[in-house]
């Protein structure tokens, strides 16, 4: 701290987690017995879950496809002879979806 400048995006990065981190522990701290009551029910734990695997499993697909679409394989005869999907995009969210499975 002696220079107290940012210079750098690990010093940025390490900065913003400080900072998300106090409203979110307050937030814990106030929200902790209502929403352990809430999701002490099996039908609100069961939607809650199924909401969060479905924003797991869409932001993984959103990330998979990137800024310029899905990624192309250099091969022709990899997707069916159109420069399909590349195998490592394709498996990507495997785990995932493997890890949500009951």
């Amino acid at each position: 701290m002696r220079k107290r400048k940012v210079e750098t995006a690990d010093e940025k990065l390490a900065w913003l987690i400080i900072a998300a981190s106090v409203p979110t522990g307050i937030l814990g701290l106030v929200l902790e017995h209502p929403v352990r009551v809430g999701l002490a029910k099996p039908t609100a734990a069961a939607i809650f879950l199924m909401v969060n695997g479905v924003i797991l499993i869409s932001t993984e697909r959103l990330q998979a496809l990137g800024p310029d679409g899905p990624p192309r394989c250099r091969d022709p005869w990899a997707g069916g002879g159109r420069g399909g999907l590349c195998r490592a995009g394709r498996d990507r969210g495997r785990p995932l979806a493997a890890a949500l499975l009951p």
